[in-house]
């Protein structure tokens, strides 16, 4: 390689690294699901969980639990006017054989933050077809919220 190509790369590569770290590390929480079944509360092993934001899929273990996932921290800029909220919101679509499909909307994902999320599937009798679930934010976010807006 010639000694201009060797300095180019070199040099490219520094801005690179220079770049990168101007725009910052995102924000990241850890979440693991927990699939269980939804009467008897058995792990149910094999299911999937798959976080459309990620792209990722994971499958749950004999216990019912899938592997810690690194998650984005994802605001919501809804209420950041009235009160910032520190989590994010995440989406986590949860499928067993045989069971109805589980949408947890809103899954709260904290910085620095590891939390089990546990997901209860029912057997799929044709009467739904996904079950969905939407998490509220922190408890002590909406105390806050409310204290700050009443008269």
């Amino acid at each position: 390689m010639s000694n201009n190509r060797a300095v180019f790369l070199i040099a490219a590569a520094c801005l690179l690294m220079f770049f990168a770290g101007c725009a910052g590390t995102p924000a990241v929480g850890a979440v693991r699901v927990r699939a269980l079944d939804g009467y008897s509360g058995r792990p149910l092993e094999g299911a999937c969980v798959t976080v459309p934001e990620t792209g990722g899929r994971f499958t749950t273990d004999a216990t019912g639990l899938t592997e810690l996932m690194t998650l984005p921290v994802i605001k919501d800029s809804e209420y950041e006017e009235l009160l910032p909220c520190p989590s994010g919101r995440i989406t986590l679509l949860v499928s067993a054989d045989g069971y109805t499909p589980y949408l947890l909307l809103y899954a709260r994902v904290r910085e620095g933050e590891t939390r089990t999320i546990d997901a209860l599937l029912f057997p799929a009798d044709g009467s739904l077809d996904v079950f969905t679930v939407i998490e509220a934010p922190d408890e002590s976010w909406c105390e806050e919220l409310m204290l700050k807006n009443l008269p």
